[in-house]
């Protein structure tokens, strides 16, 4: 973060990405990277879900702050950690869930402002792009989003489309330089850093319609256009011919963001808001127990989305050991199984490896018997066990007994999970199931992201949550226990255990794909075609399955629909060159059930 009013702000910035100086533990040790004697007045955190919380962060002196830019997709990381800091800064949608779950020390912030040395309009460029998209093509995260941009790929019969995962800040100014009109989505409904990037770069911004915090700033028809899913396709035809028009707009546009949303403004801005706030003291959990601080700074450190300072987490977990914590050893016992585990995933094949996935699984194991009643350990000593299995490559002791018995954990914790959703106890006799778990593995996946959004209802509305919790952690052990089955060529059972999946999470893609994938291999094609499309409806850029539908649609004897879903495909690949190496994997597939059929 260079840009900013050095005569006003004395900031000093430890980067989490130095070769070879890993981010520090602390503040006190960031403040050995500083000056000797510069004591700073606040500690402003990059954010709270990508980057874990310095173990000594409650006992800083002056001011806490962190930004949730990312609030969509590190729910658990962030309800982790707002309670340890004195201010939260974020954009007007994470805020306003965060204060209907109690959060009172919240400022809004604009951030993502431009570097006007990298994203400005280049004259000598042709603009011979139409329509264009930058940005993360992850299925998991942005479901909605992928199913925009597979429309407009879909278009590239008519226009020139193109969609680009996000690069380097060059390519992506280049391109932007090139378009006539950039294509913005939000996956969170505020604006997004690719915004004020485009509109430096003079092409005609297309906003969603509601999107109120971009129409705070970039006025309807004046700096931007906002459409919709009855309006884009003749908004599109129509600014595309207007050349003056359009022209004009992203003129005002470039002008806007040059004069108030640079780097430097937007920084400035925050640090002045650290400034209002400086005496601000709000930290909820310093009310808390130490041991209770302690297991929620690990929690926070497991999962943000950076695999670092688990050392840390692991010392931390230590103060919650002393009889006197008075804190839920189960609790303890599976932080550590996962905590173990997730430093296990991150080191190469050998004994140190299989060594913190065995300490790890003696945890969970310890954590089941001392709470029998919370899937979370269950999840873990199943992973942990199989990982282990895969890390020895099945050798003594291992092999096939951790598999059998991971099994066995999973179908435990699926079948209490789907107990707590299916089966309400009307009577009040049963016990609750505890769900609170750090939950190994940590991959940032559908599953990861699932737990995190619904972490961001937990105050709000705890029984929806519950359910939400329960359902994702039991289709989570039932897609493992198909895949297993699968593997181990039981394809009867594999498709009981996806069908039971589906029915944990009826409008997931990935269960639905999977449940596809298991009615193909049981021979139930038209079951498994009919699957195939309801899955790629909701996430129809899942090109790791295209092939596979279009194999069973050939073998169905459906050659024209499967040529016009390849058709189809082939089209939304011209807009997308990320997804060329798929074209010969589409042609190949219709070939080779074509010639095994002759």
């Amino acid at each position: 973060m260079p840009f900013f009013d050095r005569e006003r702000f004395d900031v000093k910035t430890i980067r989490a990405y130095e070769k070879d100086s890993p981010l520090p533990h602390s503040i006190s040790g960031m403040l050995t990277f500083c000056p000797s004697g510069w004591t700073p007045e606040v500690y402003l955190h990059g954010s709270l879900a990508h980057f874990p919380l310095p173990t000594d962060i409650e006992g800083f002196e002056g001011l806490t702050a962190a930004n949730i830019e990312d609030w969509h997709h590190g729910g658990r990381a962030i309800s982790a950690g707002i309670g340890l800091l004195d201010l939260i800064l974020g954009d007007r949608n994470g805020l306003a869930l965060l204060r209907a779950g109690g959060l009172e020390n919240g400022e809004f912030a604009l951030f993502g402002g431009i570097d006007a040395e990298i994203y400005r309009a280049l004259p000598e460029v042709k603009r011979d792009i139409d329509l264009l998209f930058v940005g993360s093509l992850d299925i998991t995260e942005y479901e909605e989003r992928n199913r925009w941009v597979e429309r407009i790929a879909r278009l590239s019969d008519n226009y020139k489309i193109v969609i680009s995962p996000e690069s380097d800040l060059e390519t992506e100014a280049n391109l932007m330089s090139r378009a006539k009109i950039v294509f913005l989505r939000s996956a969170n409904g505020g604006l997004t850093r690719q915004t004020f990037r485009a509109a430096a770069c003079s092409p005609l911004l297309f906003l969603e319609n509601d999107n109120f915090e971009a129409q705070e700033i970039f006025k309807e028809n004046v700096h931007a256009i906002y459409y919709n899913a009855e309006t884009f396709d003749d908004l599109l035809k129509k600014w595309l011919v207007d050349d003056a028009g359009r022209t004009q707009i992203a003129e005002d546009a470039r002008r806007l963001v040059l004069e108030n949303h640079t780097e430097a403004a937007h920084q400035n801005a925050i640090y002045a808001a650290l400034e209002k706030h400086r005496e601000t003291r709000s930290r909820p959990s310093a009310q808390k127990l130490e041991a209770e601080r302690a297991y929620e700074k690990a929690f926070q450190i497991y999962t943000q989305s950076q695999v670092t300072n688990l050392e840390a987490a692991l010392t931390l977990l230590e103060a919650c050991e002393p009889e006197e914590a008075e804190f839920d050893r189960s609790l303890l016992a599976e932080a550590r199984g996962a905590t173990y585990g997730l430093m296990a995933h991150s080191l190469p094949f050998g004994r140190e490896k299989n060594r913190n996935f065995t300490t790890g699984i003696l945890y969970a194991k310890d954590a089941i018997k001392k709470n029998p009643r919370n899937p979370f350990t269950y999840l873990t000593f199943a992973f942990l066990l199989l990982h282990r299995a895969e890390a020895t490559q099945g050798l003594h002791p291992t092999g096939r007994n951790d598999v059998i018995e991971a099994a066995v954990s999973l179908s435990t914790a699926a079948e209490l999970c789907e107990i707590e959703v299916f089966e309400p106890d009307l009577t009040g006799e049963r016990k609750p199931l505890d769900l609170i778990g750090f939950g190994y593995p940590h991959w940032n996946d559908v599953f990861d992201a699932r737990l995190d959004r619904a972490y961001l209802i937990k105050e709000i509305d705890p029984a929806a949550w519950r359910e939400e919790v329960c359902r994702t952690l039991a289709w989570r052990c039932r897609s493992m226990l198909s895949d297993l089955s699968t593997a181990n060529g039981q394809n009867e059972e594999a498709l009981r255990q996806a069908q039971a999946a589906v029915a944990n999470l009826p409008n997931e893609a990935e269960a639905i794909l999977r449940l596809a994938r298991c009615e193909a291999l049981n021979g139930q094609l038209k079951e498994a075609a009919l699957h195939y499309f309801e899955g790629l409806q909701i996430t129809p850029l899942s090109v790791s399955v295209w092939s596979e539908l279009v194999s069973v649609l050939t073998t169905l004897g459906l050659r024209t629909e499967a040529e016009a879903f390849v058709s189809e495909r082939l089209r939304v690949i011209s807009a997308i060159p990320a997804f060329e190496r798929v074209r010969l994997v589409l042609t190949d597939a219709l070939k080779s059930v074509e010639q095994s059929t002759q």
